[in-house]
């Protein structure tokens, strides 16, 4: 259907509640018009081949579906400004991060340094250590081997002192002589005997011995 040239067909709603509602048409025509009232439950216009029914329950749907929109949205909006704000912390972490790994790298060479330089002493001091310890195993050795060759020179001379004779009367003069392993000596001694006493004197090297008896 066709309506005259210059007419215009407007459909119109009124909505008393969210279970109340109705619709309205009108036609104006140059010479015409109409108005009335139109069930929208069993509405159905046709453009084409989309067609939708039930106005008002549209309306309604689309009303609850802006409200939940609007809900949503303000809940993105809060989520947002939340991210934004623990970005704006993680940002101020990460830069506090980065200083703090700058003092620790700092502190790091500072210290490498420190233990290079503590350990260059140290190496240096048990190098120290062990030439000494070198030095005193070697002055030790000698030591015990002149130890050793005074003691059997010593033993050597006292050897050669018990061998000097006493003198049976009057005085005497006489030579021991002692051997101890790789070494020996040789001792001069003098000695007298009267009718009371005796006496004997000797000496080997840097021993020296001297007795004296005497009969009662």
């Amino acid at each position: 259907m066709c309506s005259p040239c210059g007419a215009s067909i407007n459909l119109y709603e009124t909505k008393y509640s969210d279970s109340d509602a109705s619709s309205f048409i009108s036609y104006l025509g140059d010479t015409h018009s109409f108005t009335g009232t139109v069930n929208t439950d069993i509405l159905s216009v046709f453009n084409g081949d989309v067609g939708f029914s039930d106005v008002a329950g549209a309306i309604e749907a689309n009303l609850q579906a802006a409200a939940t929109n609007t809900t949503s949205a303000a809940t993105n909006t809060t989520g947002i400004a939340t991210n934004k704000a623990n970005i704006a912390t993680n940002t101020t972490g990460i830069a506090t991060n980065k200083t703090d790994i700058a003092a620790n790298t700092g502190l790091i060479a500072t210290n490498t340094a420190a233990l290079s330089a503590l350990i260059g002493i140290n190496v240096a001091g048990i190098q120290s250590l062990a030439s000494s310890f070198t030095s005193f195993q070697e002055n030790t050795n000698r030591n015990f081997i002149a130890l050793t060759e005074n003691m059997n020179e010593g033993l050597a001379e006292v050897t050669a002192i018990s061998n000097v004779a006493y003198a049976s009367s009057g005085w005497r003069a006489s030579v021991g002589y002692g051997d101890y392993k790789n070494k020996s000596a040789t001792a001069l001694g003098i000695s007298y005997a009267g009718e009371k006493y005796k006496f004997k004197f000797s000496s080997s090297g840097e021993a020296t011995g001297f007795g004296i008896s005497y009969y009662f």
